[in-house]
């Protein structure tokens, strides 16, 4: 039987030559020892497939996996059923990691648990232990843990019992789909740490950090309301959760309403749904919220009219 490492460290390959060597090194550089590498190659097209298996070659802590091109959560799936780690981290092909950032993490994960931190600031270290209430509403927020799975230590063998996987037919959001089932059957500490040795790559043509991009839109894009329905039933029935997932839900009507003008996707009933999602609940945008000015804007216009809020985000991307 081949003997359990402390965690296993699973990254999907897709097309990634440009910064994969500096992503796998990242994680060789770890100040921890105790764990494997899973690099699972998805159908790439480049040559991150042979770098891949030079890594497999030179390191036995390395697996390397070569499947057709079936999707980053397939991808994620498969590294979840190889592992033979504990705990579970996922990492992004073009990220890199801090030397210490697993040795964080683990340190703080216990058995059926969840260790989190934030994605984007560097804040000087400290933890709190979270209830489930906090870590739900946490995964809506756009400050929280969000649905992310960098940034996170799973329990695996809490995955494999309760066969908790990416959806393979959800494209958009489907990483909030899977935490939200998992904090649901989480009974260790949920710790969220303030710290963050996760150095994210920002993709500076995407249409989701800068210009507005007309290729962007793709009707895929239109999963990302159906994954907030989804995740209703794993939620907990405190109003606290429950408003934080409407209000999550709403936003996601709303850049699907974008999507469909975007695309000129001819679906009525969807779009019937999707503009009732906001004529119905633009009010939870006008009381207290955490959510930007932005999102209010956005929620309110489309309440009014989606298309009239399609044309002035347009405007306001090309100047951000």
């Amino acid at each position: 039987m081949q003997q359990q490492c402390q965690i296993s460290v699973v990254i999907p390959v897709y097309n990634a030559e440009k910064y994969l060597k500096e992503c796998v090194d990242s994680v060789l550089n770890q100040s921890i020892d105790d764990y494997e590498i899973l690099l699972i190659n998805d159908g790439s097209t480049d040559y991150s497939g042979d770098i891949c298996d030079q890594y497999g070659r030179l390191y036995s802590c390395i697996k390397v996996i070569h499947q057709e091109n079936q999707g980053v959560s397939f991808a994620r799936n498969v590294g979840i059923k190889k592992a033979t780690g504990r705990y579970i981290a996922f990492v992004d092909a073009d990220d890199t990691l801090d030397k210490e950032y697993l040795e964080k993490l683990v340190a703080d994960m216990k058995p059926e648990g969840l260790v989190a931190c934030p994605i984007d600031n560097k804040r000087k270290v400290c933890k709190s232990k979270i209830s489930k209430v906090q870590a739900q509403i946490s995964a809506f927020s756009e400050s929280g843990m969000k649905g992310f799975p960098v940034c996170k230590i799973f329990d695996r063998k809490l995955l494999i019992e309760h066969g908790i996987f990416f959806c393979k037919d959800i494209a958009i959001c489907e990483d909030l789909l899977f935490l939200v089932e998992y904090l649901s059957i989480c009974n260790g500490p949920i710790i969220w740490k303030e710290y963050c040795g996760y150095n994210y790559r920002m993709n500076p043509t995407s249409a989701l950090n800068g210009r507005f991009e007309k290729n962007y839109f793709k009707p895929k894009h239109l999963s990302e309301y159906e994954a907030l329905k989804r995740t209703r039933k794993f939620l907990l029935e405190d109003p606290r959760v429950l408003s934080a997932w409407k209000v999550r839900k709403v936003k996601a009507a709303v850049t699907c309403l974008r999507t469909m003008i975007a695309v000129n996707h001819d679906n009525v009933d969807l779009y019937n749904e999707l503009r009732k999602e906001a004529k119905e609940n633009w009010v939870l945008f006008v009381i207290p919220n955490p959510c930007a000015i932005t999102s209010r804007v956005s929620v309110l216009l489309s309440a009014i009219s989606p298309r009239l809020e399609f044309e002035v985000w347009k405007v306001l991307r090309r100047f951000n």
